[in-house]
């Protein structure tokens, strides 16, 4: 007997198929499977849930669904938005011990992201996996990684085959080839020990030490 925590990294990134996809796995194999879903957020008192998807896709019947909010929110905002008690993971981690003695394997589906709050004392789906001592499975989207860090400020003094076009703000489009001056002022930026500093250069400088940057590398 074993629990498995299936989280992800947000919503909509395939936790429910993986979910059916292992269960429908361990029972092909003879398995007794059983799935808790601790909280549906984004769905009507009548709609389908995950566990209604995964019943239809794997086969498995022991589901159980713990609490169900209509707001398409994390869990804690879901039920304050609709002013209902929240999910309890208390009651989750029980229902699980105790499934987890008479089934091979115990799925648990998490809401959203793997650090989304369930309560007002911001219990997660990675703290029921720790009070239960079970192996966490997390779900990451298809596709490319987007970055939502800001861009620096900073513009990079060009060493390499690449520079940045654009205003000093930073924004702007990697080009390769021809480096044209940008607008006054920019940025020279060199390394002197563990440190980097950067000062700036109106653009006649920048065409000397470009310069100065050239010979040294046809040397």
């Amino acid at each position: 007997m074993s629990v498995l925590v299936v989280a992800g990294t947000g919503t909509g990134v395939g936790k429910t198929v993986v979910v059916a996809a292992v269960a429908a796995l361990a029972v092909d194999r003879g398995a007794d499977v059983a799935v808790v879903k601790p909280a549906q957020t984004g769905a009507a008192p009548l709609d389908d849930g995950d566990v209604d998807r995964v019943m239809r896709l794997s086969g498995v019947r022991t589901t159980f669904e713990l609490s169900r909010f209509p707001d398409a929110l994390p869990p804690a905002a879901a039920a304050r938005a609709c002013e209902m008690p929240p999910a309890s993971m208390a009651s989750a981690a029980t229902l699980a011990r105790e499934l987890a003695e008479s089934n091979r394997l115990v799925l648990v589906e998490g809401t959203g992201g793997l650090l989304d709050r369930y309560d007002e004392d911001g219990a997660t789906i990675a703290d029921l996996a720790r009070t239960l001592r079970a192996q966490v499975l997390v779900v990451v989207g298809a596709g490319p990684a987007r970055s939502t860090r800001p861009r620096s400020p900073w513009r990079r003094w060009p060493t390499g085959g690449s520079t940045w076009r654009g205003s000093s703000s930073g924004a702007g489009r990697p080009s390769r080839g021809r480096r044209s001056a940008p607008p006054w002022p920019t940025w020279r930026c060199w390394r002197r020990g563990p440190s980097r500093e950067c000062s700036p250069t109106a653009p006649a400088t920048w065409r000397a030490l470009r310069r100065s940057s050239t010979s040294r590398g046809a040397g």
